[in-house]
């Protein structure tokens, strides 16, 4: 290379090999060796670096003089004055998701794909633009702070100045016959070919807004004089001054050719439409701003749909219903300024940047309105970080601020690019080549901070108890717009679905409760490429120590020993209740003995006396034999009675043998002649236990009313009787194989009896459970249980199961 001297080599896109030398740049290729075609003032420079990034575009470095740039035949120069750390190029680099790093002898700087380009000053319009118009034949317009300008069809990068700023800054409008018109504050003009001119028979004031109808006649909204309609032929008519007041200053016009309508968007936030020259209709847009809800677009389909672009969202008007989009929609703002339909895409000019929606979400989103069941959309944004400025709101030149809607602030041109005004600026926008980073971010949790402490962030780390205010730190790495990077994490253990965070980095939980938990996080990255694995952290939190198991469970043994307590109390208050209205049985019984033995039975007895002195001076035998049988029978009466005293009296120690009791019972009503083959016998098990007097009275009258009902009513050939002396209860089974009893009988007892009836109740009074089955020709049972807290006089030491029969 002679004294010029290799300093880089590097690869273009058709294959070419390019070297860098101090003077120049060789290109070599299959058909030889020849210089790369650079800028006039750039080919004696010394170029130290090259780089073939991954769209063929080519970077060169240079000695004190920047960067170069091509890319598709185009040369682009990056030094200092443009924002360059430096003019002296050290070294090129392009990272995998396309970043081209470019180190200098100042610093490191950073070139990334973005979606719009901005029309600079040297080659573009001058000032600040206001509107932007494609017009048919291919050209564009644009208003700016300075003037009107065009870029001619195919001169790309080329405007030309056709108006200069002499009567204000103008909006932008196409008619059929390709005339440009620029409604302005002062007036209208249009284009000619070749100037700027007045029109016609249009009084000179405020133009808001311009229509044209299918007929070719234009609508003007003049702000003073009203809606003016001006015939091709150039005569002009005010059809309507209603409007010529603040509440109905128009902002834009449109009209739909399938029904003749002309359509008014308001600044107060509503819509009128004219037809025939008269106000057919008129509607105000849902918004929670109705001071400030302007109506900037209206967007007529084919079918007659609305869209209306607004302050408050995009508004969809169809068969007289009015659904908006806003940001609880899925927007990422609310102030909307125009839109547009490029193939299957809905374009949108907002404050906040540019919207892409596609038409399937559009459609999904109304199908989702007519079913009542709302959803949101899924949209793209390109603002700032894409080149795209936020737009302003409200026009300003200079030091005034105007109220006046410029339009339009969007369009497309013939070739697919989209043209926005945004801020100040005039960007372009080739929606088929929007850079897209596919390499979804790496993610890492950083740290974990419990209460101000910082711990490590390790698998199984153990965390103290009772954390209040707990922040795990996460972060995605991605060094296109890290700034966009959106993440969503998940606390497994206490999260039941993933939290939306944004750009959020850090994740806050306070009172967790102790045990084992796993923190997950994902992250997409600006193009919406997410990791779906991400990444995650396990961790735990100690118990305090009323929250062990231990703990826990003497709490549950406390309680349920003060239940157990409670319930013992009670028992013991029954008891003591039982217990008494049992000595009151026991009294009263007493008492009845009492007054029957000095009173019944001593009239008996007297009574018995007297006809024993009858009987002696009574002379005829039958008579005497008469007399004698009624002594007798008064006699046994005194028996009986003196028995029943005897009975009413008796305590707990006398005669308690509650089997030879039920033993004796069945023997007497075995000894007639009939009943002498019926087998009987008694069954006892466990230890004998003394009986409460009135309950053994009790218990003895119910099983004697079994053994009666057995042995007189059920034909039967064994009656057995089984007494169970257990801990808890007393239990008396009386079973026989005689002929049984019917349901109903079982039920309510046979009629003008009432033995059945007297069980059940003696079983209540005692606090027993009596229990009968029987059935036709299938015996009958009996059973009897009393509690062993009401049936035994004294609960004895745990008995020992005995088991005894008595025949």
């Amino acid at each position: 290379m002679g004294a010029n001297g290799l300093r880089t080599t590097s690869e273009l896109a058709d294959r070419s090999l390019i070297v860098g030398l101090r003077r120049g740049v060789l290109r070599v290729n299959g058909s030889g060796l020849g210089t790369l075609d650079l800028p006039e003032w750039a080919r004696n420079l010394t170029f130290v670096k090259a780089l073939r990034d991954k769209d063929g575009a080519l970077w060169l470095g240079t000695s004190d003089y920047g960067l170069l740039h091509l890319h598709e035949g185009r040369w682009d120069n990056f030094s200092r004055a443009d924002g360059l750390s430096g003019d002296n190029i050290l070294d090129l680099f392009e990272d995998r998701e396309g970043n081209v790093w470019v180190s200098t002898s100042r610093g490191l700087d950073q070139f990334r794909a973005v979606a719009a380009a901005s029309q600079s000053d040297q080659n573009g319009p001058r000032g600040r633009s206001r509107s932007v118009l494609s017009a048919r034949d291919g050209s564009l317009w644009t208003a700016t702070t300075t003037g009107v300008y065009q870029q001619p069809s195919g001169s790309l990068g080329v405007w030309k100045l056709r108006r200069p700023l002499l009567s204000g800054v103008s909006s932008l409008f196409e008619d059929r016959e390709g005339r440009i018109w620029a409604p302005s504050n002062v007036g209208v003009q249009y284009f000619d070919g070749e100037h700027f001119v007045d029109p016609a028979g249009i009084p000179s004031g405020p133009i808001d807004a311009i229509a044209e109808d299918t007929i070719g006649d234009l609508w003007f909204a003049h702000r003073e004089l009203g809606l003016l309609h001006v015939r091709p032929n150039g005569k002009a008519a005010f059809t309507s001054q209603a409007l010529v007041h603040p509440s109905g200053r128009v902002s834009t016009l449109a009209f739909d050719s399938a029904s003749g309508t002309l359509w008014m968007g308001l600044w107060s936030g509503g819509l009128v439409s004219v037809r025939e020259g008269r106000i057919a209709s008129a509607l105000s847009l849902p918004s929670e701003n109705p001071q400030n809800s302007r109506v900037n677009h209206i967007r007529i389909e084919s079918n007659g749909t609305l869209w209306v672009s607004s302050y408050s969202g995009l508004h969809r008007i169809a068969n007289g219903q009015v659904d908006r989009l806003d940001i609880q929609s899925g927007l990422p703002c609310d102030r909307l300024l125009w839109s547009t339909v490029i193939e299957d895409s809905l374009w949108v000019a907002a404050q906040c940047g540019l919207i892409r929606i596609d038409r399937a979400e559009l459609d999904g989103w109304a199908q989702a309105i007519r079913s009542k069941t709302p959803r949101k959309v899924r949209v793209q944004l390109l603002d700032h970080w894409d080149g795209v400025g936020q737009a302003i709101v409200e026009s300003t030149i200079g030091y005034l601020v105007t109220s006046y809607n410029f339009t339009p602030k969007l369009t497309h041109s013939p070739d697919g690019r989209l043209w926005v005004v945004t801020g100040d600026s005039l960007v372009t926008v080739n929606p088929k080549r929007i850079p897209s980073n596919n390499l979804p971010p790496p993610v890492h949790v950083e740290e974990i901070v419990s209460d101000g402490k910082t711990y490590p962030t390790k698998a199984g780390m153990r965390l103290p108890p009772l954390p209040n205010d707990l922040a795990i730190s996460y972060t995605g790495l991605s060094f296109v717009l890290p700034e966009r990077i959106k993440f969503r994490y998940k606390l497994e253990g206490r999260d039941a679905d993933w939290q939306d965070a944004e750009n959020r980095r850090q994740a806050f939980y306070s009172d967790l409760a102790p045990g084992n938990y796993r923190f997950r996080v994902i992250a997409a990255n600006a193009s919406g490429t997410w990791n779906r694995e991400g990444a995650s952290l396990e961790f735990s939190v100690e118990p305090a120590c009323w929250q062990t198991g231990s703990f826990r469970a003497a709490c549950v043994a406390a309680l349920a020993l003060l239940f157990y307590s409670i319930h013992r109390l009670r028992l013991a208050q029954l008891s003591r209740r039982f217990d008494a209205s049992l000595e009151t049985r026991v009294k009263e019984r007493t008492s009845i003995a009492r007054e029957l033995h000095d009173t019944l039975l001593q009239t008996f007895q007297g009574h018995v006396l007297r006809l024993q002195t009858a009987l002696q001076l009574w002379p005829r035998e039958d008579g005497r034999r008469i007399l004698e049988e009624g002594i007798d029978q008064a006699a046994a009466a005194i028996t009986e009675g003196r028995d029943a005293v005897q009975g009413l009296r008796t305590d707990a120690s006398e005669g308690n043998d509650l089997g030879a009791t039920v033993q004796a019972l069945g023997r007497s009503l075995a000894t007639d002649a009939e009943k002498s083959a019926i087998r009987f016998g008694v069954e006892v098990h466990g230890r004998t236990r003394g009986l409460h007097p009135v309950v053994r009275d009790d218990i003895v009258r119910i099983v004697g009313e079994a053994l009666r009902n057995a042995f007189h009513h059920a034909a039967p050939g064994r009656v057995e009787v089984e007494i169970r002396f257990g801990e808890k209860d007393l239990r008396l089974r009386v079973v026989d194989d005689g002929k049984g009893m019917d349901h109903g009988v079982i039920q309510r007892g046979r009629e003008g009896h009432f033995g059945l009836q007297g069980m059940r109740e003696r079983s209540k009074l005692i606090g027993g459970k009596l229990t009968l089955w029987s059935r036709p020709d299938s015996g009958t049972e009996i059973e009897l249980i009393v509690p062993g807290s009401r049936a035994y006089a004294v609960v004895s030491e745990r008995a020992q199961a005995t088991s005894s029969r008595l025949h």
